[in-house]
């Protein structure tokens, strides 16, 4: 003959089981409010939908199981279902908010370069009628440097040699003529760098710009634009700020 134990603990667990797996299957089949299965993702919602099921049919004879999310609940297993919740909203609030303050404190950073000269990498410029200034890298003594400035036909309009040989970042600027010393129409440009090393070794000569910020643009989302004097570039592509300009001579 079956006691009242031998038929609650069968009849309680099986409703407990029944319960959560319509439970896991009304998430995977999308019936609830939250389709976050579907998409891959087990949110808070389906958290809530399976806690309750627990809750509402867990055996009063077996409360002491909390190797399974699905098995019944013990006051322990509830209390660190309820906080491993609590701490993954936390966690993604926490990363929402460091996000945003990251956003925040580039934009100001690149509002806070209006009026200044930056140097940013790249050889490529536009050239609107007033003085260029034209930047190059050295990675070691160099015995001869020469910057090829080329329209945008890929012709090359000027050739300038670099003063400084010395290792280090080096500037000069182009004022915008030929070198028949006419005057080059407005458009865009790109200036390449080569250099022969002074040493036994070889040397690595790469260009860079430097031009007045003159207007940010922040409505294009991601990186801001730092409009210049030289063109548009990405706040990715600088380098330094100057406090002051340095002109090395050119032509």
């Amino acid at each position: 003959m079956s006691t009242f134990q031998d038929v609650l603990i069968p009849s309680a667990a099986a409703t407990a089981a029944a319960s959560e797996a319509a439970a896991v299957n009304s998430l995977a089949t999308g019936s609830t409010n939250s389709n976050s299965l579907i998409n891959g993702v087990f949110g808070t919602q389906d958290f809530l939908t399976l806690l309750i099921a627990e809750l509402t049919n867990q055996d009063p004879l077996n409360t002491a199981d909390p190797t399974d999310f699905l098995n019944p609940l013990d006051s322990t297993d509830f209390i660190t279902q309820l906080s491993q919740s609590s701490s993954l909203d936390q966690l993604i609030t926490s990363i929402d908010g460091l996000t945003t303050a990251t956003n925040n404190s580039v934009e100001l950073s690149a509002l806070a370069l209006l009026g200044k000269d930056i140097t940013f990498s790249g050889g490529d410029f536009t050239y609107s009628g007033t003085p260029i200034q034209l930047g190059y890298t050295l990675d070691g003594p160099a015995s001869q440097v020469q910057l090829s400035i080329q329209n945008s036909n890929g012709q090359v309009v000027q050739t300038l040699n670099g003063v400084d040989l010395t290792p280090g970042n080096h500037t000069l600027i182009w004022n915008g003529q030929d070198q028949n010393g006419n005057a080059v129409p407005s458009g865009e440009y790109n200036v390449s760098v080569t250099a022969n090393s002074a040493g036994a070794t070889g040397i690595t000569a790469t260009p860079f710009l430097q031009s007045e910020v003159i207007g940010v643009d922040l409505s294009a989302g991601g990186n801001p634009i730092i409009n210049t004097n030289a063109g548009d570039i990405d706040f990715s592509q600088l380098i330094g700020v100057m406090l002051s300009s340095s002109l090395e001579g050119g032509g």
